[in-house]
């Protein structure tokens, strides 16, 4: 049960910035978007310009993509094991931990609205809807939250992808190379903001108000493979009324655009257990 505690605390981090959930719209083969992006109609000296051209230079330097491997090592407090991620924009995430010799022993999906953990020491499965959070934090997380804070990207709770053309969305405050993005869009009962250096994304700080509850998530060592940044190193370190947690996630490859997918598990000789024993022992 140990295990299936670690990996309910990782995810507690991750869905301590999450949001309520909206309705995507999947693109078809059928149809073609086309975005059209304004630049500020204002002389280059401006603010708006400014803050268009931090944006938008942000937006390009991290790159699109379809899907995302990695692999590394995540640890909290003395505990720590190598895992594998896997995700597909917009549809899941796929968490696997391998402490000894690859040998999965766990496995973490959210996909859609739904969540499992699977702990193949002890043969127990949780599956939980995302909603079932409500009684717990006042949001229900959705794929591409999660995605974008495994991605050290900026992002807006509950809406899809930035695109160059949302810098109207934020608060912008500049300060030479740093600058910081608030949401003028308010989370219920969630604060956040984005701190920047240039085109990278230094943290991520997030509060839950009325409940003690804070999150900070710092991005360093970021790794540039011409069509892509991200961070390879992420620290977050949560805080709860009565606990602190410290996890530390590390990326020692990342592989874009490959073939790949989110495999739930049979749970055939499992016995079903509950999330919310887990979280409330961790909370």
């Amino acid at each position: 049960m140990k295990r299936i505690a670690i990996i309910a605390t990782i995810l507690l981090l991750v869905l301590a910035t999450g949001c309520k959930s909206t309705r995507r719209t999947k693109k078809t083969s059928s149809t073609t978007t086309t975005t059209v992006v304004t630049k500020p109609s204002a002389d280059k000296g401006t603010q708006a310009s400014k803050e268009y051209a931090l944006f938008s230079d942000m937006i390009e330097s991290y790159g699109d993509w379809e899907t995302c491997v990695a692999r590394g090592s995540i640890s909290l407090g003395s505990l720590s094991s190598s895992f594998e991620m896997r995700m597909i924009k917009d549809e899941g995430v796929q968490i696997s931990l391998r402490p000894i010799f690859g040998i999965e022993i766990a496995r973490l999906i959210i996909k859609g609205d739904k969540l499992y953990i699977y702990d193949k020491i002890n043969s127990r499965y949780i599956e939980n809807s995302l909603s079932d959070f409500s009684n717990i934090v006042p949001f229900t997380p959705t794929v591409s939250d999660v995605q974008n804070i495994f991605l050290g990207r900026p992002f807006i709770l509950g809406e899809n992808n930035l695109e160059a053309s949302d810098y109207k969305k934020f608060n912008i405050n500049i300060a030479g190379n740093d600058w910081t993005l608030q949401p003028k869009k308010k989370a219920d009962k969630i604060d956040y903001m984005f701190a920047m250096n240039r085109e990278q994304t230094e943290s991520l700080q997030a509060s839950q108000t009325n409940t003690g509850r804070k999150i900070t998530c710092n991005y360093k060592d970021y790794q540039n493979d011409i069509t892509h940044q991200y961070p390879s190193t992420i620290q977050v370190q949560a805080q709860t009324q009565s606990k602190k947690y410290a996890v530390k996630i590390s990326y020692s490859t990342v592989t874009w655009n490959s073939n790949t997918t989110i495999q739930q598990l049979s749970t055939r000789g499992y016995s079903k257990t509950t999330l919310s024993k887990v979280i409330d022992s961790l909370l």
